[in-house]
């Protein structure tokens, strides 16, 4: 499961900063979870991802926040971004 491409064409700068941040956590994510399917991950891999997740995690709330300010669009955007992180996440509780 590849990260996906935001359109950002009517997005404010900020937003498409967060938006990138956000991708950026879950590709890191897609690729601790390939290396502890393949039995590869180190402590490091499993430090950097716990300290994505946790980023992933903060910029999400501000899409739970109604005041935050944002775009529904980004607001919808970065729901989205946490729902792919919790599926490519499965295999790793599954297992």
């Amino acid at each position: 499961m590849a990260a996906t491409t935001v359109p950002m064409m009517d997005i404010p700068q900020l937003e498409k900063t967060i938006l990138k941040m956000a991708q950026d956590c879950l590709t890191i994510a897609e690729q601790y979870r390939d290396k502890r399917l393949q039995g590869t991950a180190t402590d490091e891999d499993a430090e950097t991802f716990v300290d994505n997740s946790v980023a992933l995690e903060t910029l999400v709330k501000l899409a739970y926040d109604n005041e935050s300010g944002m775009t529904t669009e980004t607001r919808m955007l970065l729901l989205g971004i946490e729902s792919q992180e919790v599926q490519l996440l499965l295999p790793l509780r599954e297992g």
